[in-house]
């Protein structure tokens, strides 16, 4: 088959020309192509987990690197990449909005009242014990200080605001008191 040839009739399997006369991507290859990316972004987000868990475990950030990046780098990526998939997600579940709202309106009919306030205050409660993860996390968060920081090998030099002897410690004693308060 003359390449000209293959390349029209493959262009007229995956694209078809709009109203407005544009080449559009029919749904079947645009959900192959959303598809295709959640899945690349998966096995980025995968890789990077492990990366994350085994090869770069927590604390190594000040003295480990893998192909030049830190775990704290590695971890952008992994974040990203999570993004990524999650936008995926929500791109396939809009190419597939008809067929959901079809199969719940199907289900629903043949369900109970009951059921269906059971599946309503389940979905809510996830929802609320998410809300409360976050308002709880960010409460949690505290800043650890210089002197911990070097206790613990986070700190590898002093910061100029701290004198130096707040920063060394210089016995182990000195190190658990620091760390505990």
């Amino acid at each position: 088959m003359d390449p000209k040839r293959y390349f029209e009739l493959a262009a007229t399997l995956t694209h078809r020309q709009g109203a407005s006369g544009r080449i559009c991507m029919n749904r079947v290859s645009l959900n192959f192509l959303i598809d295709v990316v959640a899945f690349v972004l998966f096995l980025a987000m995968a890789a990077t987990g492990l990366v994350l868990w085994w090869i770069l475990p927590p604390g190594t950030n000040s003295f480990l690197v893998l192909w030049g990046l830190s775990r704290h780098q590695w971890g952008a990526i992994h974040a990203w990449s999570s993004i990524g998939v999650l936008t995926a997600l929500m791109g396939h579940l809009a190419m597939h909005w008809r067929w959901i709202v079809a199969f719940v309106s199907a289900r629903v009919a043949r369900s109970s009242r009951r059921v269906i306030l059971w599946g309503v205050v389940i979905g809510l409660s996830i929802l609320a014990l998410f809300a409360v993860f976050a308002v709880l996390a960010t409460r949690s968060v505290r800043v650890v200080a210089p002197h911990c920081q070097r206790a613990m090998g986070q700190l590898d030099h002093p910061p100029s605001s701290v004198p130096e002897s707040h920063v060394t410690a210089r016995s182990e004693t000195e190190v658990s008191e620091a760390v505990s308060q």
